[in-house]
């Protein structure tokens, strides 16, 4: 049995607050095998896996790609620190929601309209300039 879900409550998410909801379409830092990505939710899928029948709960979400400049390196937006993605999303992945680490707001580039500046307005640290 699954059910497929357009938002998520998350209680105990963002120290502070009554907790945060996440919807489809909204644009994530996932942590996933130890690397942060950002990526665009899909839907929120809760599954009974298994003799079990407990439910976990899993986010369907694409991944957007780093910007790198030739050598390698992440590129980032000098002025905040803030990194870059190309557009379109690269690949669709599906992982368990407590990957989910903030939510990010991707601002179109001026003169470059095919990437966009990833804003983290949650992110714990201000970035240095």
């Amino acid at each position: 049995m699954d059910i497929h879900s357009a938002n998520l409550f998350k209680p105990q998410h963002c120290p502070g607050n009554d907790g945060m909801r996440y919807r489809k379409g909204e644009n994530l830092l996932i942590e996933h095998n130890g690397i942060e990505m950002v990526c665009k939710c899909l839907q929120f899928l809760c599954i009974s896996i298994g003799q079990d029948k407990q439910f976990h709960t899993f986010i369907e979400c694409e991944k957007y790609n780093s910007l790198e400049d030739p050598d390698g390196s992440v590129i980032m937006k000098e002025s905040t620190g803030y990194g870059i993605v190309p557009l379109p999303p690269a690949s669709r992945l599906v992982v368990p929601v407590s990957s989910i680490l903030r939510k990010v707001i991707l601002y179109r580039r001026f003169g470059n309209p095919q990437s966009c500046t990833i804003i983290d307005f949650q992110r714990p640290i201000l970035p240095e300039t």
